[in-house]
């Protein structure tokens, strides 16, 4: 039986003969596209790196990052394990053993498990300069994970839809903002989604069953230890994964049962393997202490069971909305690259069965995640969008081949207007949003939180201060990153932040100018008991902006923007600044 043409994959795939069918690029077009897909690579790394060099540390990094230390040095999970496994925070923090920094595990913050305490301690009072020991770790992680994922992408877009779906899956996320911003972050939320993803392509080999040229691949039984080795780094890596095991044996049941492939007692076999290895995997970074993995996926089901405070397009909420995660993908995303998608499941959709290991997972995760009552960020729906640059380069595939060369005049200007939309927010990539939502100018309106400001801007706000000056600021930031290692010359006023910052010696009353400094979490009263705390900002225009999250106002020929200032100083106790700001504003009405 001849198979159908996203499964021919024949060891004369490569062969310049091929006919130019089924997805396959024909020799001229294959040479035009790799000067570009190498363009386009180059453009990812940079923008990668531009963005690393402009941000500062982002709301969980430090803890992500000591808490990895930690356990490399001590070889015991203790400070952060019951929020988050260890693998993706170890692997973070494996290049900093070369710097020989001090670990604090004898510090009070350290043996009474205060994470993000711990972690300040850790980047801003150790031997080394705070951007350096960050950085390190960032710029690793990007040369990490990029590569695996442009493989990744290349190898499942080319098994499951030919080399030009190959070429278009790595094509789209060279230009992809939420991982070019997301892959050097310190989090957890990388790892799982490229485990994820690695196990749903060793699922979708084990049930085609085609010649691939590469002889472990058509080994059943390595696919079936590969998925499973895959999915039990997942689990090391985020609590969300333990859905991996059963999705993956289940998947193999439903498919079994309308193809036949495999014999019961042969499938039985596979899914045994696949299930040992994943244990294994999972005992190996655990050190074989379940009871600690068991307790903390009870203790994260309880966390998350009480929802936290988000903000989407006007709608405060605590429990969540269910349009959360498809209004905050389709903002965040490239405009072309949603109709690509919705194009790719058509055509998808059409031939389900074949498709099964990328439609099914996609759906299993988003759809979980639209019930969840954490809503703070499209990088929770991480692990489903590897599936939808993969649709979306299907739909590539199947426009090109109806329409041949003359799709290349279709695509190519809606795919250079689409890079340019992401390419006029460098370095601020974290803050993207596309044309449906007005542009990264206007994303505050909104999302919050990590969709847009995460913490990241404070680098820049100093930076503009030092041109000025470096004048006293109202700050009302939202982050953990240190003001005081910016240098930032600041008053505290709403500051939400799990780090207890003391303000520098500022002098508001011998100030020039009465600025106020808020980062649009704050701005939208995200995490505010009074949601309309700044709302009076809203119709003021910023003199600055730190990238796309930090706004700066001047205040100082603003009478009624001033006295709204010291009525907010004196609700949150601090009177004394008040009276300064008073002073300075009676000051500039002479």
């Amino acid at each position: 039986m001849t198979p159908p043409p996203a499964y021919r994959l024949s060891g004369d795939l490569f062969k310049k003969d091929r006919p130019a069918v089924g997805g396959q690029a024909g020799g001229g077009v294959r040479k035009a596209v790799l000067p570009v897909l190498a363009f386009f690579i180059v453009f990812y790394f940079y923008a990668g790196i531009s963005f690393v060099k402009k941000s500062a540390a982002t709301y969980d990094e430090t803890v992500h990052l000591s808490s990895g230390y930690s356990y490399l040095e001590t070889g015991k999970y203790r400070m952060n394990i019951m929020d988050h496994p260890p693998l993706a925070e170890m692997l973070a923090a494996a290049p900093l053993k070369f710097l020989k920094l001090n670990s604090f595990v004898t510090h009070r913050y350290f043996q009474s498990r205060m994470p993000y305490n711990y972690g300040d301690l850790f980047l801003y009072q150790n031997n080394a300069d705070a951007e350096k020991i960050l950085n390190t770790s960032r710029y690793f992680l990007l040369l990490f994970w990029s590569p695996l994922f442009l493989v990744l992408f290349y190898l499942f877009g080319r098994f499951s839809g030919g080399k030009n779906a190959g070429f278009a899956a790595v094509l789209l996320f060279s230009v992809n903002p939420v991982f070019i911003s997301n892959i050097p972050l310190v989090t957890t939320d990388i790892a799982p989604a490229f485990f994820y993803f690695s196990a749903c392509l060793a699922g979708f080999l084990l049930s085609s069953g085609e010649k691939t040229g590469f002889r472990l691949l058509e080994n059943r039984y390595a696919l079936a230890a590969a998925g499973g080795a895959a999915a039990g780094l997942a689990m090391a890596s985020k609590y969300s994964m333990f859905v991996l095991p059963p999705l993956f044996s289940a998947l193999l049941i439903f498919d079994n049962f309308f193809s036949n492939k495999f014999k019961i007692k042969e499938l039985v076999k596979i899914i045994s393997v696949f299930l040992a290895v994943s244990l294994l995997a999972l005992l190996v970074v655990y050190k074989g202490d379940m009871t600690l993995y068991s307790d903390a996926l009870t203790e994260t089901f309880r966390r998350l069971s009480g929802g936290r405070s988000s903000f989407i397009m006007g709608k405060h909420s605590v429990e969540g909305v269910w349009w959360y995660f498809p209004a905050a993908f389709a903002l965040k995303s490239p405009l072309f690259l949603t109709a690509l998608f919705l194009a790719g499941l058509f055509f998808m959709f059409r031939e389900y069965r074949k498709f099964l290991w990328i439609l099914a997972p996609f759906f299993f995760y988003f759809l979980s995640a639209m019930s969840s009552k954490v809503q703070i960020g499209v990088r929770h729906i991480l692990p489903a969008l590897p599936f939808v640059l993969l649709i979306a380069a299907y739909g590539i595939v199947k426009i090109y081949d109806k329409f041949r060369r003359k799709s290349l005049y279709l695509l190519a200007p809606f795919f250079l207007f689409s890079f340019f939309s992401v390419a006029k927010t460098h370095p601020f990539y974290l803050s993207y949003f596309s044309e449906a939502a007005g542009g990264a100018e206007k994303g505050w309106e909104y999302l919050t939180d990590s969709n847009i400001d995460w913490g990241q801007d404070l680098k820049s706000l100093s930076g503009y201060l030092r041109e000025k000056g470096n004048p006293p600021v109202v700050l009302a930031y939202f982050g953990v990153a240190n003001p005081a290692y910016y240098g930032l010359n600041y008053v505290p006023l709403g500051l939400v932040s799990n780090v207890p910052f003391e303000p520098s010696p500022a002098d508001l009353c011998s100030s020039e100018k009465i600025l106020l400094a808020v980062s649009v979490t704050n701005l939208q009263g995200t995490y505010y008991a009074d949601k309309d705390t700044f709302s009076w900002l809203r119709t003021r225009e910023p003199v600055y902006r730190a990238g796309y999250s930090i706004f700066l106002y001047d205040l100082t020929e603003d009478r009624e923007g001033a006295e709204t200032l010291d009525k907010l100083f004196k609700k949150s106790g601090l009177g004394g600044y008040a009276a300064c700001a008073d002073k300075r504003r009676k000051a500039a009405a002479r």
